[in-house]
């Protein structure tokens, strides 16, 4: 049996050695001791869950009373117990203001960002909701266009009312940013960059490793700027990158305490107070 502690965000690390070494056929306990939960705490434990199926281990879970409660709210033993054809139904969950953990597809994604649209513009009455279908879009195309992941794209969000913030993540086990462009510049016959510039590389306005941008969402240097607008947060990891965006506005490159990580992660905050507000136009019957 292998056991593995998780408290805090380095040590998914562990998670990540044992997906390199594509184990399979063995036992897997995972014990999660963090106090909180953010959205890519969810997937990064959701989709190395679902590996670890793939490959024939039986994996068990043990956290805290308050962790297990908030697991059966959004449901994620369920969704990873059957979650090798997962369905395109689209449930909210209520109990944590909350869209359901999905696998997208290239093919249902538009149906998924309209539904978590509707969903939080419920919540969040009055509020421009445009830049988060435009977020989602992006992150979500760059899966399918970059990544090469085996996994598709994962997806959760959620609402959180005690700092009135949306915040939601996508992930994927494909290949990295880095190697993604490291990969475009060989192609283009151009210089390899390291780690940290492939990452600001993607970062910059119009930079795509798509000769025609194939890609329906704003692009990432837009959410960066969206992000920076709105006066919140994005985490990024990538390789051996971490990339953050405080709600200062100032960036920070540095190395992902997550070793060994394989593909990319991405976390946005939205602050729904400094969102726009929806022009209400009035309707007379003459």
């Amino acid at each position: 049996m292998i056991e593995i502690i998780i408290e805090k965000v380095n040590d998914y690390h562990k998670i990540f050695n044992l997906i390199k070494k594509n184990i399979s056929d063995e036992q897997i306990f995972i014990h999660i001791n963090k106090k909180f939960l953010e959205p890519f705490d969810v997937l990064l434990l959701t989709q190395s869950i679902i590996f670890f199926k793939r490959r024939n281990c039986e994996v068990q879970t043990k956290h805290s009373s308050k962790i297990d409660k908030y697991f059966a709210s959004i449901r994620i033993v369920d969704f990873c117990k059957k979650n090798y054809k997962e369905s395109r139904t689209i449930d909210v969950i209520p109990s944590v203001s909350a869209m359901p953990i999905r696998r997208v597809s290239e093919e249902n994604m538009n149906e998924y960002i309209e539904a978590t649209k509707s969903y939080f513009s419920s919540i969040c009455t009055g509020k421009d909701l445009t830049m988060l279908n435009s977020c989602l879009s992006e992150l979500i195309n760059n899966v399918y266009n970059h990544s090469y992941s085996s996994t598709g794209a994962y997806v959760f969000s959620q609402y959180y009312p005690e700092n009135n913030e949306i915040k939601f993540a996508v992930s994927d086990l494909g290949i990295g940013i880095p190697e993604s462009i490291n990969n475009f510049m060989l192609t283009a016959k151009q210089p390899k960059l390291t780690n940290i510039e492939c990452v600001k590389w993607a970062m910059e306005e119009n930079n795509t490793t798509q000769s025609i941008p194939q890609n329906k969402g704003k692009g990432l240097n837009n959410i960066a700027s969206f992000v920076i607008s709105n006066k919140s947060e994005m985490k990024l990891f990538t390789n051996d990158v971490r990339m953050q965006i405080y709600k200062s506005g100032k960036f920070n490159n540095s190395q992902n305490p997550i070793f060994n990580q394989i593909g990319t992660i991405i976390q946005v905050t939205i602050n729904v107070g400094h969102l726009e507000n929806i022009e209400i136009v009035e309707e007379f019957e003459w």
